[in-house]
């Protein structure tokens, strides 16, 4: 089956006290790490007459009683977020990716796409803010998300919108000359251009690193005002998207329709079926043929179908297993970025058009945002939930059984949070999420932060 899947990311509210999670993010092993999706923007030359084009909302950002930051200036910070990666300087020049919004403001509130029961029919990348309260994706701890559409067999996208939380949190815009929009010193207020530098990560094919320098670094505080990329990401976006070289009628990664077009080494790949959507990819027998940032797979591909060898964006089969039936609060918990709920239970999943696309005991489950994910059959299959609950310890400093400070997640609508007794160190236990939108269920409680 031709899959085409939906792959969402995440930033992440930084929380009053933070427990360990599920490990998403990959380590940090240098000052160069980055974590390649396994998907990929084939671009078409001239570049600078195909860019990709995002439609940006026509509302305007939540500034949370600040002053008002019209739609286009939004558009405009959000752009610049995008752009510095396009912008990037490489060894030999910049990134083979340009990526520009549209003229015209979007003025629909959804992603623009439209669909059959055979998939998209037609996508456009959108940017949108979504007050709705209803989306599963944007819960009260996440700032903003991205999904990308993909085929599974290629890598290459088709489609990726990026939705801001207009319910929970406000924005600003800050420029030289000061800043516009909601109140900086309040730690629901973020900076929307460094948010949207963030998000472009996932949207061009990047995700999570544990490297607290990095952009990409999981959580983020209302603080953060970074507007360039890191060594992380200068990195990646010059791996995966290399500058353009010369003498070709297409360069490596570029969209191509025959073999002939592309360079000596490289072939013209298509998912099965389609003749829609081929680009240069090189041809490999091991994962040493292929450059960093890729790796070595056989798939059916092409038109008639046929066993291929080629490199493709991402780590080596088996590096980022998708975590299903994992208990999960969000998507930061799970490898595949996608928690999904039946509004009793919340296990990681992966998205998915029907059972077919599931495996064994799991069922396709719609979901609120229109897609689709793997859900057990049978909950009691995924085991017990080993997160902490309601007032039970997630954190003892020295507590590790290696003399390391103990961590263990929280269960969902709970936060890991440290009290100090007057007598003894700070310890961390469990306790229940709230604020003016959740307020405490016994009027015996009473919501306080410290």
């Amino acid at each position: 089956m031709n899959r085409i899947v939906w792959f969402a990311l995440f930033l992440i509210a930084t929380p009053a006290f933070a427990a360990g999670t599920a490990d998403a993010p990959i380590g940090c092993d240098s000052d160069e790490t980055f974590y390649p999706l396994g998907y990929y923007w084939a671009s078409t030359p001239p570049l600078v007459q195909n860019p990709i084009v995002l439609h940006q909302s026509a509302g305007e950002p939540n500034t949370g009683g600040g002053d008002t930051v019209s739609a286009s200036t939004a558009a405009a910070a959000v752009q610049r977020g995008f752009a510095e990666w396009g912008a990037t300087i490489c060894s030999t020049g910049n990134p083979n990716i340009l990526i520009k919004k549209d003229d015209v403001l979007y003025g629909g509130g959804d992603r623009g796409d439209v669909w059959t029961d055979a998939g998209p029919t037609s996508t456009q990348n959108t940017v949108v803010w979504d007050s709705s309260q209803t989306n599963p994706a944007l819960s009260s701890s996440t700032v903003a998300y991205t999904e990308v559409l993909f085929f599974t067999t290629t890598g290459v996208a088709v489609d990726g919108d990026l939705m801001f939380n207009n319910h929970d949190y406000a924005f600003r815009v800050d420029i030289d000359s000061g800043s516009m929009g909601c109140d900086a010193s309040n730690s629901n207020c973020y900076d929307l251009e460094s948010v949207a530098l963030h998000e472009a990560g996932h949207f061009v094919g990047f995700g999570h690193v544990e490297c607290t320098d990095s952009i990409l670094y999981p959580t983020g505080s209302g603080n953060a005002g970074a507007h360039i990329l890191s060594s992380h990401e200068i990195a990646a976006v010059c791996a995966l998207y290399p500058t353009r070289g010369v003498g070709n009628e297409r360069a490596a990664g570029e969209t191509c329709s025959s073999d002939g077009q592309c360079p000596s080494g490289y072939s013209c790949t298509n998912p099965p079926g389609s003749l829609s959507y081929g680009y240069c990819t090189k041809d490999c027998t091991s994962q040493s043929g292929c450059p960093e940032g890729f790796t070595c797979v056989t798939e059916t591909v092409n038109t008639p179908a046929e066993s291929t060898s080629f490199c493709r964006p991402g780590y080596e089969a088996g590096a980022t297993p998708v975590d299903i039936c994992e208990p999960c609060s969000s998507g930061e918990d799970c490898n595949s970025g996608f928690c999904l709920s039946d509004g009793v239970q919340s296990f990681c999943s992966e998205v998915c058009l029907s059972d077919a696309d599931c495996e064994t005991n799991f069922t396709c489950i719609a979901t609120d945002a229109g897609t689709g994910g793997c859900f057990p059959l049978d909950t009691d299959n995924c085991g017990d939930d080993p997160r902490a609950g309601l007032n039970e310890v997630c954190y003892i400093p020295s507590g590790g059984a290696d003399g390391e400070d103990y961590f263990n997640a929280c269960k969902p609508d709970l936060i890991c949070f440290g009290f100090q007794p007057l007598c003894g160190s700070i310890t961390g236990a469990c306790v229940l999420v709230c604020d003016t939108n959740h307020p405490c269920p016994d009027e015996n409680l009473t919501c306080c932060s410290g």
